[in-house]
């Protein structure tokens, strides 16, 4: 959790959902601290692309 909270400014914290940490405990202790945890089962809408154009493949 330090580094979470250290390395990454508010601004992106309170973009991110959290979904891979070591325990049920832990996902707990991450949302007592105002992060946004994803819950087993969870959809999340998410928003629609804002690229003109995505490459589905590394250009050659």
């Amino acid at each position: 959790m330090d580094d979470l909270e250290r390395e990454y400014s508010a601004e992106l914290q309170a973009r991110m959902m959290l979904y891979h940490y070591a325990s049920a405990a832990d996902g707990l202790a991450l949302a007592a601290r105002g992060h946004r945890v994803a819950q087993p089962g969870q959809c999340v809408p998410l928003a629609s692309p804002t690229a003109p154009h995505v490459l589905a493949q590394d250009p050659p």
